[in-house]
């Protein structure tokens, strides 16, 4: 599981990137045409980083459903 490899310290850049966190999410699905994707994100709400639009529209366009928690 990816949440196996994390741990503090991790990210090498602090604060919240909301749409880059997405993208990755949406790259790690397999190059298969499964059928039940889903992004789910559990946030506080705070993005340093913008673009949440474009993001999920990537998550659209993979043929997921986003989900968002906070």
């Amino acid at each position: 599981l990816v949440l196996d490899g994390l741990a503090p310290g991790t990210l090498a850049l602090p604060g919240t990137r909301l749409a880059r966190a997405i993208e990755r999410a949406v790259q790690l699905f397999p190059p298969s045409g499964e059928t039940h994707r889903v992004v789910v994100v559990l946030s506080d709400g705070e993005d340093h980083g913008g673009e949440l639009e474009r993001a999920a529209a990537r998550v659209r366009e993979a043929g997921a459903t986003l989900f968002a928690v906070g």
